[in-house]
């Protein structure tokens, strides 16, 4: 596994927070679940593509109406891409998070806490709890990303489209089930499975 560095925007929080994963941002609009939009930025700016960074860098965003605010996702992947630039790799399929791999980096504490905040009001992340210790200050380096000027580097990925949509057909029966089961169990059960939690938590 080797620490992989994604540039974004804050206005993409809560869409990353709902799916604990980050598209190429043509899959957005062709999956047919979860958010359909993606903001793009120059340093990451590709359609069928992610840009991976291998170290922290600093980039700024526009001032604008929106509260659009430099956000770079930290992760450690196996490293299997496309192709390598100076400093950066492709990455032309689905990346999934997770709270043990995965820290979100702010610029400044005043960012950090309009990103929270926005966040917090939000049904579509809640999985923010989740990560609510992998959610950072770093200080602002001095070297900067640069944008990247270049023909697009690969074809959609059709195949990884294709399972992205079948895996949430999966995760929402899954969710079913088991909301099902627990709006079905009687006062005793839940009782012990109250319990049973409470015992686990401890040994934990």
């Amino acid at each position: 596994m080797k620490k992989f560095y994604i540039p974004t925007s804050t206005l993409n929080f809560n869409n990353i927070l709902s799916s604990e994963s980050v598209f190429p941002k043509a899959f957005y609009t062709k999956r047919g679940f979860g958010y359909s939009r993606w903001t793009t930025i120059p340093e990451n700016g590709f359609d069928n593509a992610i840009v991976l960074y291998e170290s922290i860098k600093a980039f700024d965003r526009p001032k604008g109406e929106l509260e659009d605010h430099s956000l770079l996702i930290e992760t450690h992947l196996k490293e299997n891409f496309i192709k390598q630039g100076d400093g950066f790799l492709y990455c032309d399929s689905t990346i999934f998070l997770t709270p043990s791999t995965t820290r979100f980096l702010f610029f400044s504490e005043s960012e950090r806490r309009i990103a929270l905040s926005m966040s917090e009001n939000s049904l579509e992340s809640k999985l923010l709890k989740l990560y609510s210790k992998r959610i950072d200050v770093v200080t602002k380096p001095q070297e900067t990303y640069q944008p990247i000027v270049a023909k697009e580097p690969c074809a959609l990925n059709e195949a990884q489209l294709e399972y992205d949509i079948h895996t949430n057909m999966m995760k929402g029966a899954l969710y079913g089930y088991y909301i099902g089961s627990l709006l079905s169990s009687d006062n005793e059960s839940i009782k012990q499975l109250n319990e049973l939690k409470e015992i686990h938590d401890i040994f934990a």
